[in-house]
């Protein structure tokens, strides 16, 4: 259980890795490219799907 555990707290840790890396960049693209760049559907996109690894993640890891 305790190996278990540990994993799914790695998973957790990289899915938040993942969407800090992601929303950074986003936040450059939009500091240098303006809120009109037509990149940003993509990366709104891929930084939702990490917050949502991030909370399914959570929500296993509190059961």
């Amino acid at each position: 259980m305790a190996i278990a555990d540990s994993c799914q707290a790695d998973s957790l840790w990289g899915a938040v890795d993942a969407f800090h890396a992601h929303f950074d960049f986003m936040m450059q693209t939009i500091e240098i490219n303006g809120a009109d760049d037509p990149n940003l559907s993509i990366l709104r996109t891929k930084c939702r799907f990490y917050i949502e690894q991030v909370e399914a993640l959570c929500q296993s890891l509190s059961y």
